[in-house]
């Protein structure tokens, strides 16, 4: 199904419903554990124990994981992009920019995304200002068509590889 893209229109995206999934998930399978180890109980299988109380630290641990970049959103609209989760490049470093950002067409000299294997992982922006920026891209579901809307703006390359865009980017990294 090839859905039409229409440049005046503002298109928002979220990681809010791949959390509700996830949380989902793990508090089912906690239950699923605690029952198990019920029954393990009862029939006094102690040594196996073991496994519904592995499955209950990893889905904390997923939860925890996932948390992490639950609050990550980009719009795509008529006037520029506004991004949440972006990182910038100071010096040799991607420092964490909490707050939103807003980024006009005008100002964005240069876009690319990096790719990890077939999907999309990073977008670059170089910024007419100086900066550089950083998104990840790669948590959403839908990171092609981000693309696909993001090129109607803007001209949008493949970059490839992370370190193959920070040597063209920054050629004297680790030459200090």
């Amino acid at each position: 199904m090839i859905l039409s893209i229409d440049k005046d229109k503002t298109y928002t995206f979220h990681l809010k419903t791949r959390r509700k999934i996830f949380a989902i998930f793990c508090i089912g399978a906690c239950v699923i554990s605690v029952i198990l180890a019920a029954f393990l109980i009862l029939i006094q299988a102690y040594i196996a124990l073991l496994i519904p109380f592995a499955w209950i630290g990893c889905c904390v641990t997923m939860l925890i994981l996932v948390k992490e970049h639950s609050k990550e959103y980009i719009i795509i609209s008529p006037d520029g992009i506004t991004l949440l989760g972006v990182k910038e490049r100071s010096k040799n470093i991607w420092n964490n920019i909490n707050s939103e950002q807003h980024i006009l067409w005008e100002q964005i000299q240069n876009l690319g995304f990096s790719t990890f294997g077939l999907n999309p992982a990073f977008l670059f922006f170089d910024l007419t200002d100086g900066r550089c920026l950083k998104f990840p891209i790669g948590y959403f579901n839908n990171s092609l068509r981000i693309i696909d809307i993001i090129r109607k703006h803007v001209k949008c390359s493949n970059l490839g590889n992370n370190s193959r865009y920070l040597q063209t980017r920054f050629p004297d990294d680790g030459k200090k």
